[in-house]
């Protein structure tokens, strides 16, 4: 079983294969567990307001989890909660997350969360990993559908509704059981290595 501590200590490093396969074993025998509630929150953007952040297989991994989730780890549709595109703002994330995984969710049960849509960083002045001489680091976060870049950047600096690293460690320590999985289907800086759309968001301020 993976817990909260080790999700935390590997997403500050890289996975070896090893880790990996670890992983995806832990992964399906705590989702196989037999328990009296499974719950899970999938998240998949597409349509971002500018197009050329619109990305194309975010819904469809949404799609494919809850067939997986239902269909091979028994869990049932009414604690199955999707948000999609327009959908997955900020606030209805977020809430989401408190009223489907904190709230109910008691020790022994199944959670997970899942996110696949676009990343990003931000300027940090307490980032998640320092780099040694700078002041200010920058810490990763992921986009909801209403992020947008402050107007005039990147000659303006302003704020962002991005969903920070730091949100979502404190949301995954409140929810009350061991067997929580979160999947985050993002990048945090792009590539341009190979012919494919990476998902993140142009910027990284």
């Amino acid at each position: 079983m993976m817990n909260r501590r080790h999700f935390l200590q590997l997403a500050g490093s890289a996975l070896a294969v090893n880790s990996l396969k670890q992983f995806g074993s832990n992964y399906g025998n705590v989702l196989a567990a037999n328990t009296s509630r499974k719950v899970a929150l999938l998240v998949g953007i597409n349509e971002y307001p500018n197009e050329a952040d619109r990305l194309d297989g975010c819904v469809n991994d949404v799609k494919l989890q809850y067939h997986l989730l239902k269909h091979r780890f028994g869990f049932k549709d009414k604690d199955i909660h999707i948000l999609k595109d327009k959908e997955a703002t900020r606030d209805s994330i977020l809430g989401a997350f408190e009223e489907y995984l904190i709230k109910p969710v008691k020790e022994g049960d199944v959670a997970v969360f899942h996110y696949s849509g676009h990343g990003s960083r931000v300027e940090d002045p307490e980032p998640i990993l320092f780099e040694p001489g700078k002041k200010i680091g920058l810490s990763g976060t992921f986009d909801p559908v209403n992020s947008q870049l402050p107007i005039g950047y990147p000659e303006k600096v302003g704020t962002v509704d991005d969903i920070m690293g730091h949100t979502l460690f404190l949301l995954m320590s409140a929810v009350k059981t061991e067997n929580f999985t979160a999947v985050l289907d993002s990048c945090f800086s792009g590539a341009a290595t190979r012919k494919i759309k990476v998902r993140a968001r142009e910027g990284g301020n």
